[in-house]
Parts: structure tokens; C-alpha cells; sequence
């Protein structure tokens, strides 16, 4: 069927003889369909203006109109093939106006178009719709999309820019479903070249792109602050890059995969700065580390700590080299003081400018487990030693001849334990704090002796006192004089303390 609604004349030709309607809109066969059964399946469509062309008798004025000068009239021909009989017809919509040729047609893969058509093919400007429900309108070549054009799809979906040979190629913008939007260049369908992508949670991409992957030079910001600028391998942070945290930190260096890994340098918003090896995402190798006082770490670490072997400085001039694990010294190593004191770790001495010496363990730069310490006023100390204090079973002998053997708690005689005196005096018995405290048997060098309880390094509670002389008293007592019941001497009593 064609459209004549502008009133122009319209027939349908055999090719080979044109004379020979094969539709005429003025007469009808027996058939009542103006088909001509007998002719061909090969048609030439014409229709122009009957206002300009009146007579039609000929083919001759056809081909006139086609090639006329007249710039208000346009005239088409479109070749079809198709079955021409009473039981197989092809539907063909066409319409006419002065300006241009437009028409509706039906595409054997069941397209539906509206636009121009030339030689059958669609060209130029048009709309296709799709039985997907998708929808392009723009630009075609060859019955191709070519050129400017946008399509919807049936899900949201929404492109618009540059088409070649059907394939999204050149500049353009699409629009998904979740928000989410690319707009930049393509390349048969991919994002391929430079262009900006708005990710639905709020991250922005701008940058190189091959195969619809972040490839090249490009930044992406994250909606929190954090941005990182540089290579992109394959959708993921590979090559030289810096990476800003929202807090300050800044990394530059190598990734690989999207992890830090090589060689980088991080700045920390707080003003510690490292720089050296990394492994996923972790300090990891050697590497210096400087805090903002001055002090600095040269050496190995592993797992983001120090471990291994190493150097720390400190601004006073001091240093330490030896062994760490877990950030902290470790093992075998010699700390060296400003004032010139060595300081050993593991098994070995620990020596003062003021001649103090330590002999024995150590443990995380501190006098631990079993050793010996010289003091410099010639004080000493025998046994046991836990994060750089005397504690557990030690002897110490003070230089004026006193002697404790005994327990030790926080660098204080504490629990049981001997302490003898220069004049023979001795106690044995209970300590706290440095104190007696608790039972204990004091034995004077006036050869008096008490046996009792003690509270603050005097006598208190119950006990008993015999004097050289024989006396006695047993009873109560109370801050080293005696308090309650009991036999009260009848002298002084001289006693050491």
C-alpha cells in the first residue's frame, strides 16, 4: 500500500518495461487490488508531484523529475524486491513532501524504521525501533549507524554521540540504570582513549581507557576524600602513582594490582615520613623511617613493623644496632648512649660512662633474666633481673658490708629473705617495700633477740624478746615499743635496728 495523502501521483512499474504498472492507484484488476499478477517481482517505485508532472504517460518525465533542478520538488526511487501475488504482498509505507523523502518500513529482521531511505538502504537521518524495545535515532550509512545518533534501551540504558559502521566509536556519554555515567571515547563498543566515569557510590575515574578498562594515565577519587593519581593496568592501580588519604597521608611509589608494592615513600599527616620497599600494602623490606623528634629507623622490616636487623637513632646522639621483632629490639644488639655508655642485648654487658657494669640477659633493651650488676659505688647485685629491675632471688651486698639474700619484687626486697649487718646483726624473716613486714627473728649483735611480727620495718603485733641477761617479755607490741599485755623489763633495753 502507498501513501497519497499529499495527493501526488503514484505508481509501481515493472523494471523491465515501464510502461506496465504493476500497481496503479486508478484502476484495479479483477482482483479489485490494481495488482498485476502477470508482471515480475523486480518493481520500481516512483511517486512525485502531479501538480509539477501531469503526464505521466511515459517513463521519460519520471527520470526528469529525478534529476530536475527545481529546489522545492524532491523525487524518489526506490528499488524492492518482493513477491507480487494475491497471496504474498510486501507492505511498503511511503509518504511525500516538497522538502524531503521520508518513509516507514519494516525490515525483514522485523526493525521498524522511520527516515530515509536510498537504493533500500536506510541513509541519513532516522529512527530505528528494535524488538528489543531499544531505540536509535540519529544518523545511518549504508543502512548502517554512522554518525550522531542516540539510543535507549528497554533497561534504562542511554547513549548519545558518534556511531561507525553500528558500533559505538568516538565521543559520546552513556548513562546507566544506577546513575552511573561514562562520557568520553569509545572504540567498537568499548570505552577506548580518554574519558571521564561518574560510578554510582559516588567515585569519579578521568583518565586513559582500552576495552572498557581503566588503562594509562588516570586518577580516581573515592567518595570519602581518598584519591590516587597515576598508572592503571587492567582496572587496577599497577606502575608509578600517589595515593592521598583523606586524613593527610600521601604515598608515592609503585603499585602492582592495585597494591603498594617496591619501592615508595609515604608521609604521614602526623610527620613521620618512610621510604623503602613495600609488599601488599605493608612496609616490607629495607626501609627508613624518620619521626618528627629526629629519631629514625634504618633497617628491615616486615608485616608494617620493624623486624630484623637494624639501626635507631635518637636526636640526643644515641643508637642502637642490633636485632627487632614486632617493632620492638630484640636479641642481640649494643645501644651506645650520648654520654658514651654501651648498652648490649642478649647475652652480653652493659657498661656506664660512670663505670656501672651489667653482666648477663637481656630482653627488649632491658636487664632481663639472670645477671650481674656492679654499681658505681661499688654496691653489687647477683640474680634475677625482669624488664630492667631486680626481681626474683638476688643477693645484693652494699659496699659498707650489709648483705640481703632474698626475694625481690620491683627493685625492693619483697617476700622472704637474710639480711645480715656489718656487726652480726641479722633477720630472717618476711619483707615488703623494702621493709620487715609479717614474722621474722631478729638476732642483735648485744645477743638479744626478738621473735615476733613486724610492720614497717619495727616491731608490732605479738612477740617475744629475751635480753643477754635472761629477762623476757611475751606479749604485745606496737611501733617497735611494747603495747597491751605483757611483762614489762625492768631496765632499758639496748637493741640494733
Amino acid at each position: 500500500r502507498l501513501d497519497n495523502e499529499e495527493g501526488d501521483d503514484v505508481s509501481v512499474h515493472n523494471k523491465s518495461s515501464s510502461t506496465t504498472p504493476l500497481i496503479d492507484f486508478n484502476n484495479t484488476n479483477s482482483d479489485g487490488n490494481g495488482i498485476n499478477n502477470a508482471t515480475s517481482n523486480l518493481a520500481v517505485v516512483t511517486w512525485y508531484n502531479k501538480e509539477k508532472y501531469k503526464d505521466k504517460s511515459t517513463e521519460q518525465k519520471t527520470h526528469e523529475s529525478q534529476s530536475g533542478q527545481n529546489s522545492n520538488t524532491t523525487t524518489t526511487t526506490t528499488i524492492i524486491t518482493t513477491t507480487m501475488s494475491a497471496a504474498t504482498t510486501t507492505v511498503v509505507t511511503a509518504s511525500s513532501t516538497k522538502e524531503s523523502s521520508r518513509v516507514n518500513y519494516t525490515l525483514p529482521n522485523g526493525i521498524l524504521y522511520e527516515g530515509n531511505l536510498v537504493a533500500g538502504k536506510r541513509q541519513g537521518f532516522g529512527t530505528s525501533y528494535h524488538l528489543d524495545k531499544s531505540v536509535y535515532t540519529g544518523e545511518y550509512l549504508n543502512d548502517r549507524r554512522s554518525g550522531l545518533g542516540s539510543m535507549t534501551w528497554l533497561d534504562g540504558k542511554k547513549y548519545e554521540g558518534e556511531w561507525i559502521y553500528d558500533k559505538i566509536s568516538g565521543p559520546g556519554e552513556m548513562i546507566w540504570p544506577d546513575r552511573s555515567k561514562y562520557n568520553g571515547d569509545w572504540i567498537n563498543g568499548k570505552r577506548s582513549g580518554t574519558g571521564t566515569f561518574y560510578f554510582a557510590d559516588g567515585s569519579i575515574y578521568e583518565g586513559s581507557w582500552i576495552n572498557d578498562k581503566k588503562f594509562g594515565q588516570g586518577s580516581l577519587t573515592w567518595p570519602e576524600g581518598k584519591k590516587y593519581d597515576g598508572d592503571w593496568v587492567y582496572d587496577k592501580m599497577s606502575g608509578e602513582g600517589t595515593l592521598i588519604w583523606p586524613n593527610g597521608d600521601i604515598y608515592r611509589g609503585e603499585f602492582i594490582d592495585g597494591k603498594r608494592i617496591g619501592s615508595g615513600a609515604i608521609l604521614y599527616a602526623d610527620g613521620r615520613n618512610y621510604s623503602g620497599n613495600w609488599e601488599k600494602d605493608k612496609k616490607s623490606g629495607r626501609g627508613l623511617m624518620i619521626w618528627p623528634s629526629g629519631q629514625q629507623y634504618d633497617g628491615d622490616w616486615a608485616d608494617d613493623k620493624m623486624s630484623g636487623q637494624g639501626v635507631m637513632t635518637w636526636p640526643d646522639g644515641s643508637k642502637y644496632e642490633g636485632s627487632f621483632m614486632s617493632g620492638c629490639r630484640n636479641g642481640n644488639g649494643t645501644h651506645t648512649f650520648s654520654d658514651g655508655g654501651v648498652y648490649m642485648s642478649g647475652e652480653g654487658v652493659l657498661t656506664w660512662s660512670n663505670n656501672e657494669r651489667y653482666t648477663g640477659s637481656f630482653l627488649n633493651e632491658n636487664r632481663h633474666g639472670s645477671g650481674t650488676h656492679q654499681y658505681a659505688n661499688s654496691d653489687s647485685y647477683i640474680g634475677d633481673w625482669g624488664n630492667d629491675l631486680r626481681s626474683g632471688r638476688g643477693m645484693l651486698t652494699w659496699s659498707d658490708g650489709r648483705k640481703y639474700d632474698g626475694d625481690w619484687k620491683g627493685d625492693k626486697r619483697s617476700g622472704h629473705g637474710t639480711m645480715v649487718w656489718p656487726d652480726g646483726s641479722r633477720y630472717a624473716g618476711n619483707w615488703l617495700d623494702d621493709s620487715r613486714a609479717g614474722p621474722g627473728v631478729f638476732n642483735s649483735s648485744d645477743y638479744s633477740m626478738y621473735e615476733g611480727n613486724w610492720k614497717n620495718d619495727e616491731k608490732s603485733g605479738q612477740g617475744l624478746m629475751i635480753w643477754p641477761d635472761g629477762r623476757q617479755y611475751n606479749g604485745d607490741w606496737l611501733d617497735g615499743r611494747v603495747s597491751g599485755h605483757g611483762v614489762i623489763p625492768c631496765k632499758k633495753i639496748h637493741e640494733k635496728t
